[in-house]
């Protein structure tokens, strides 16, 4: 199984407690559970890092596809001016990278930070606000802007992008980093440039659920 950049900072540790509960338990076999709880550790943490391959939407060069896995649960147009927001949130079982929604440049990279509240109903407003994430901000050829946000949630540690600000143009589509435990992705664009296909409740994959279509 393919694992996301980055996965080493958890994985390895992880690995290493393993074998040592193996060789605890070898020894004082009253140490069993020590097997059990490291076990069932790693494969939380695989479950998270997992990246599988994927075949990218292969369509119009207007379609604007998801940044990432999970559930639409919100199409807001009224937080910001003359901005379109797409909110996706990240459930467990979820692959936890983002890919790029439309093929640009990174123009700039904000990190914030924050607490780690659950992304929950009730918790919604506060945790957006106050929340660590990262906005990504870019721009397509055509000089229309967008931004991924990465917002971390109650067991998220960190955001991670896997491109620095620059010149070159990122694929639509392509793997852009990820939140290690993280449970939302916001996606902004301006609401004159673009037509959304998606509706609240609908579950979409990075890279291959298409959001809608970009207005030029």
């Amino acid at each position: 199984m393919k694992l996301a950049n980055g996965h080493q900072i958890i994985t390895l540790p992880s690995i290493v407690i393993f074998i040592l509960s193996l060789i605890i338990s070898y020894l004082n076999l009253s140490f069993w559970w020590s097997i059990l709880i490291t076990g069932l550790t790693l494969i939380f943490v695989i479950q998270f890092f997992r990246d599988p391959d994927r075949h990218i939407v292969e369509t119009n060069s207007s379609a604007i596809v998801s940044p990432a896995d999970g559930v639409i649960f919100e199409i807001d147009t009224e937080t910001i001016p003359n901005t379109t927001i797409f909110r996706i949130r990240m459930r467990f079982w979820d692959v936890h990278v983002n890919r790029m929604p439309l093929s640009g440049k990174m123009i700039k990279k904000e990190k914030f930070r924050g607490i780690f509240l659950p992304i929950l109903p009730g918790l919604n407003k506060i945790s957006k606000s106050k929340n660590a994430r990262q906005e990504l901000h870019f721009e397509n050829p055509d000089k229309i802007p967008f931004k991924v946000i990465q917002i971390s949630g109650f067991l998220a540690f960190r955001c991670v992008s896997y491109f620095p600000v620059s010149e070159e143009v990122i694929p639509r589509g392509e793997r852009l980093g990820m939140i290690r435990f993280g449970s939302e992705t916001d996606f902004h664009i301006p609401t004159k440039n673009v037509d959304p296909i998606v509706t609240v409740g609908e579950k979409v994959r990075a890279g291959m659920t298409i959001f809608g279509n970009l207005r030029k």
